[in-house]
């Protein structure tokens, strides 16, 4: 497992990530995997392929809110679409580089703050665009988990779009991440109060776990020339199957791209039903 899902507490995790952002040049390699500079812009290329198409929907005068922004990897691709962009992440480090980037490129609308998307202080009904990566999943409690899916409804304007691309395959709980099952991030959904108008897998699960476990290998290679080749060659094999696979056999995905919008007879923005599963 990737190290940071085994930190026994939030505090521990927070400390992992501001580390390894502060030491490495490679903003992808401080927020994804560890080492792995081609399979971390593979991830990322997977991963745009999906988002792009609904980031062109984001209008000028739309504001949107990237919950878990990490060094800005997608914080600084929307802030060309819109008024503005608010992005949050628990990490200083992160929020410290992507003020610090903004700054270098002139960004005027983009606002950022080091926050718990838990208890984010925002004005409801505000948002155009919700936006979370990888992010949601790492909420450990079930109930909080729900919560916050009923509060980030709620700070969506009437019409407006909640984003998810997290982790779902069969329930797995790390020390610090709790991955529900497909099934059970719908139901939270629905439970607070939105509606999933699109789902779409992203990944060929099982062959992503064949690689997980091979590049455990890679990182035992001494030669950096050789590991690097090694590390480009799943790459290769995966790029046309995960470009065709999820589409046709969508339960085979690890990861969910989740479009939802709040419904007019659903609870209150922010209200919660129990959460699924919990």
């Amino acid at each position: 497992r990737e190290e940071a899902l085994v930190k026994n507490t939030v505090e521990e995790n927070i400390a992992y990530w501001d580390k390894r952002i502060r030491e490495r040049d490679d903003l992808f390699d401080g927020v994804l995997w560890e080492g792995l500079p081609s399979w971390n812009r593979y991830v990322d290329e997977v991963q745009m392929q999906h988002l792009t198409p609904l980031f062109e929907r984001i209008e000028s005068s739309h504001r949107v809110l990237d919950v878990g922004c990490g060094t800005g990897r997608l914080t600084f691709r929307l802030a060309p679409r819109c008024r503005e962009v608010v992005a949050a992440d628990s990490s200083p480090a992160a929020i410290e580089v992507c003020d610090g980037r903004a700054r270098e490129l002139g960004l005027a609308n983009a606002r950022f703050q080091v926050a718990d998307v838990t208890r984010l202080d925002l004005e409801p009904a505000s948002f155009d665009w919700i936006l979370s990566v990888t992010c949601l999943m790492c909420i450990t409690d079930p109930k909080q988990l729900t919560q916050t899916l009923g509060r980030l409804l709620g700070l969506l304007r009437p019409g407006g779009h909640l984003l998810l691309l997290e982790y779902t395959g069969t329930r797995r709980r790390d020390a610090i991440a709790l991955n529900l099952a497909r099934q059970e991030w719908l139901q939270g959904i629905d439970a607070t109060g939105g509606r999933v108008v699109r789902w779409v897998g992203i990944d060929c699960g099982p062959l992503r776990w064949l690689i997980i476990k091979y590049y455990r290998l890679v990182r035992l290679v001494p030669w950096a020339a050789l590991q690097r080749l090694m590390e480009r060659l799943p790459i290769a094999v995966l790029r046309p199957l995960e470009a065709t696979v999820p589409r046709l056999w969508p339960g085979i995905a690890w990861y969910s791209l989740i479009v939802a919008r709040r419904r007019e007879d659903g609870p209150p923005p922010g209200s919660s039903s129990p959460p699924p599963g919990g």
